[in-house]
């Protein structure tokens, strides 16, 4: 189970070989993802049940303690199945995304005077259950609320977009949502981010304090934090107050030209 004819091979020719996770079933085992939030993680995972495993999770960390010479990591805590490398690999093109960038006619929103709240997400595979790793029902709800006590805010739900357009819908936001349980931001709290937006998203205390330790230039973090118990708090307090929102933008954008620019993270 842990042999590959194409990585022996490149092993004997001396090859380095980085392993690139593409979820945290990939980065650690399940039975210690379970541990955070009495399993608030896994309870809500809609692979949970479906795809993800330990028997087939602990195959596959085999493989790679075998084969791999390092496994590549934002920065937010320390794998116990395999070796890793901490660097800014989360990078992206900040001409691309950016605060002022061209919208195309076809992607303008119709003109309002409401608020906009994004929160979008890839539910393909997801949803197993009525599972939503996101909190998104926990969103929703928060905006009705909103609605519910006159305040004028809508929320933008785009749902499986095409990553080349979807920069468009993010900067016709004026607050994004990232999500509420997993503990870390993903792909698109670094593209909100880099368009300068207030980004809410729940950063688990013990991973952020991992990253701070990592990253020592930094005292904090710009993200708004929260989770699926004051979300309506945290919002409204948002959306009342302008000014804090255009503060939190600029300190965004300012992260994003410091810690996610791929001309500096690649040279």
């Amino acid at each position: 189970e842990s042999f590959r004819i194409y990585l022996f091979i490149a092993k004997l020719f001396n090859c380095k070989i980085i392993h690139l996770p593409s979820g945290c079933l990939e980065e650690e085992t399940k039975a210690h993802w379970s541990k955070y939030e009495n399993g608030n993680v896994c309870n809500n995972c809609g692979w949970s049940e479906i795809a993800c495993n330990d028997i087939r999770n602990i195959q596959e960390f085999n493989l790679l303690r075998r084969y791999c010479d390092t496994s590549l990591s934002p920065g937010c805590f320390d794998s116990t199945q395999i070796p890793q490398t901490h660097i800014r690999y989360k990078s992206i093109d900040l001409e691309m995304w950016h605060p002022n960038i061209v919208i195309p006619d076809e992607y303008k929103l119709p003109e309002s005077n409401k608020l906009r709240i994004l929160h979008g997400f890839v539910d393909k595979n997801r949803q197993h259950g009525g599972k939503n790793i996101k909190g998104s029902p926990y969103i929703i709800e928060a905006v009705e609320q909103l609605q519910k006590e006159g305040h004028e805010v809508e929320l933008l739900n785009p749902n499986n977009i095409k990553s080349n357009v979807m920069r468009y819908y993010q900067v016709q936001a004026d607050i994004v949502v990232e999500q509420l349980i997993y503990g870390w931001y993903g792909s698109s709290g670094v593209e909100c981010l880099s368009l300068g937006k207030p980004v809410i998203c729940f950063l688990r205390p013990s991973f952020k304090a991992f990253f701070l330790n990592i990253y020592k230039e930094y005292d904090d973090l710009p993200i708004i934090e929260s989770d699926t118990t004051n979300i309506y708090s945290v919002l409204k307090a948002l959306v009342i107050d302008k000014a804090l929102r255009i503060e939190i933008g600029k300190k965004s954008r300012q992260f994003a030209e410091s810690h996610f620019d791929v001309r500096k993270n690649a040279s």
